[in-house]
């Protein structure tokens, strides 16, 4: 007798296949991330088109096979319309998912991320479109500390003692802001001001209320963009190595 699955799951990513078929990446609450095939769900007649859409929650039905899992129901929750409504919104709906797609490949099991990606999507589904580039940023520092890189604000992530606002560096090796003399000593650090660090601790401490009622001019709000590729990157080419050390 074929088992049959039920989950809840964040749809987060869509892959065409064939002429009618699709692969579905979700983030579910009870098994974490899985790929679910779709037949023919693309076909007009398809039970299954109108349940499962990109960026949306589906209560989803699913068998087991040997190779992979095939959907065979799927009713929404939760569609996120205003997302798809949106050119600008899609765009970082998409750039958030890369970053899904990119960190998360297993079933890791967390109920917190699964909480957290579906406030965010519904947080960039609500939003003004003027806040979604500062949304983004919330998004990718928050999702990092869920992942266990929290970075390290409070103190010099180096020699542990109290920072000064002057002559501070962000230093992604270290996981963190590092004070003058530590600087000195590291390579592939980047100078950081004590106004981006004030905002990376209202970003990380959840005050998305006290996030947007702050006056950034466009000098602060780039470097805010800087420093943060600066950690996406090292983050994305260390990830798979200190993942499979742990």
């Amino acid at each position: 007798m074929t088992t049959r699955y039920r989950t809840l799951g964040i749809i987060f990513r869509v892959r065409d296949r064939s002429e009618a078929d699709r692969i579905f990446s979700v983030f579910t609450k009870q098994t974490g991330r899985i790929e679910l095939f779709a037949k023919a769900i693309r076909k007009m007649n398809s039970k299954l088109r109108g349940g499962a859409e990109l960026f949306s929650v589906a209560e989803l039905e699913f068998i087991e096979g040997r190779t992979k899992k095939t959907l065979t129901d799927a009713t929404s929750i939760t569609r996120f319309s205003a997302i798809k409504k949106s050119p600008e919104k899609f765009a970082v709906a998409h750039a958030m998912s890369r970053i899904i797609d990119e960190f998360i490949k297993g079933q890791e099991i967390d109920e917190h991320i699964f909480a957290f990606l579906h406030e965010i999507f519904g947080n960039l589904d609500a939003v003004p479109v003027h806040t979604i580039k500062l949304l983004y940023m919330y998004f990718f520092w928050n999702f990092m500390a869920v992942l266990g890189y929290h970075p390290q604000l409070a103190s010099c992530a180096h020699c542990h003692n109290a920072l000064m606002p002057n002559g501070l560096h962000f230093s992604p090796a270290e996981g963190g802001i590092v004070c003058p003399a530590c600087a000195r000593e590291k390579k592939s650090i980047v100078s950081i001001s004590a106004e981006v660090v004030k905002v990376l601790r209202i970003i990380l401490s959840q005050q998305w209320d006290v996030l947007v009622k702050l006056r950034m001019n466009k000098h602060l709000e780039q470097a805010l963009a800087e420093i943060s590729k600066v950690y996406y990157r090292y983050l994305l080419a260390t990830h798979g190595k200190i993942q499979s050390e742990q």
